[in-house]
């Protein structure tokens, strides 16, 4: 499917179509216990990805999917968002996300999140409730 993505480049707004599609099994990353519990399908982008959404960082989750009756929704997460950062660690893959999800399950404190929607700096927290 196709996301169109409006980003912030060189003092003006550009619109930008990214063509988001599967992978291969391998290179999937998808969160299967956190889609049911929040909602949300996250994918690992590739290079070209990056460029297409005008990201400088090479790291970052793309949320590929978000279910609209979910928590993630609920909490202002939105197809297209990159997460950057949860809790101060950089998010490159998937393991980084389920490090930071299982400390903030121990502590029981929310998930703070950066991201990257329509070229802007949002912040988002997303509580980890069992």
């Amino acid at each position: 499917s196709t996301v169109r993505v409006k980003i912030f480049r060189k003092g003006r707004f550009l619109e930008k179509k990214v063509t988001v599609g599967l992978r291969q099994s391998d290179e999937i990353v998808s969160l299967d216990d956190t889609v049911n519990k929040y909602g949300m399908r996250l994918v690992v982008m590739d290079d070209e990805t990056r460029s297409s959404l005008g990201l400088k960082e090479d790291y970052g989750l793309l949320v590929y999917a978000a279910d609209e009756s979910g928590l993630a929704w609920e909490k202002g997460l939105r197809k297209g968002d990159v997460l950057l950062e949860a809790n101060n660690k950089k998010l490159r893959n998937l393991d980084d996300f389920n490090e930071v999800l299982e400390q903030a399950r121990k502590t029981a404190k929310p998930i703070n999140l950066l991201i990257i929607r329509n070229g802007r700096t949002i912040f988002r927290a997303l509580p980890v409730n069992d």
